[in-house]
């Protein structure tokens, strides 16, 4: 199997990278410049690098970079700076999987293509029934007016789930929703659910390590019955 992954010199990318690898596959890379790559990719005979801004290249570029993959896993993201935050691109997630989609519309694929999304757990989705309190409501709707970035994160999340849908006959989708994003190393266990357990605020152990939200997309995408039991889905992955 052929995987694009976007997003992979960012510290989740790299681990869902290496992990596709670990599963025997095939990771095509889609990278601003080939100097950022870490160097045991150089001499892999598995990674497929691919020098473009997704933002900046053209449908035919990004289409051919997506021409034979049948998953599509983003990992982009945000500065976590005040620079990162509020300054452009505001609309990175979102554009990048517009775009994304299209480049995969435009492949006309024999089979629909898997993407998985990279999101967050204090993104709630309205249709799953996520409910939350009255200030919990105002403290959002208030962030998503002030911050761009957390309205980018829902609007990426939204143009799979309502622009796409479910019964596309071209693109399958899942999207991943990590809690707080620890730096541990190892691969332990952790847990898969529906839905957030708590509000607008998580609880102080509410975390997630990135090499589980790395692991769990490179199974997402490579992986047919995992891929089964949560395609149209949202599921929240905590430590």
């Amino acid at each position: 199997m052929h995987v694009l992954i976007v997003g992979a010199t960012g510290a989740t990318g790299r681990l869902v990278v290496d992990q596709v690898l670990s599963l025997g596959h095939t990771a095509r890379v889609m990278v601003r410049s080939k100097d950022r790559i870490p160097k045991h990719w150089k001499s892999h005979d598995h990674i497929e690098v691919v020098e473009a801004s997704i933002l900046d290249t053209t449908e035919s570029v990004l289409a051919e970079a997506a021409s034979g993959c049948q998953a599509v896993a983003s990992c982009l993201g945000h500065e976590t700076s005040l620079r990162g935050t509020f300054t452009p691109p505001w609309n990175l997630l979102a554009d990048s999987v517009a775009k994304l989609c299209e480049a995969i519309r435009a492949n006309e694929p024999s089979e629909p293509v898997r993407f998985v999304l990279m999101n967050s757990a204090a993104n709630k989705i309205k249709d799953l029934g996520e409910r939350w309190s009255f200030a919990d409501k105002l403290a959002l709707t208030g962030m998503r007016l002030l911050v761009p970035t957390v309205r980018d994160i829902a609007k990426s999340a939204d143009h799979l789930r309502l622009k796409i849908g479910l019964e596309d006959d071209t693109i399958e989708w899942a999207l991943v929703r990590p809690y707080v994003l620890t730096e541990e190393e190892s691969v332990s266990s952790y847990d898969l659910t529906s839905s957030p357990d708590f509000s607008f605020v998580p609880p102080s152990d509410a975390r997630t390590r990135r090499i589980h939200v790395a692991e769990f997309m490179a199974r997402l995408a490579c992986e047919d019955a995992v891929w089964s039991e949560w395609k149209g889905k949202a599921p929240v992955i905590r430590n």
